[in-house]
């Protein structure tokens, strides 16, 4: 679990970066 918790937090900003850029592309796609 703590592994996990640990991952989590490490990929969070990874995630929100991937998220942004994802709107970025379908927004630019529209």
């Amino acid at each position: 679990m703590t592994f996990l918790n640990w991952l989590w937090r490490r990929d969070v900003e990874f995630f929100l970066a991937a998220a942004a850029v994802v709107l970025l592309a379908t927004c630019g796609g529209c």
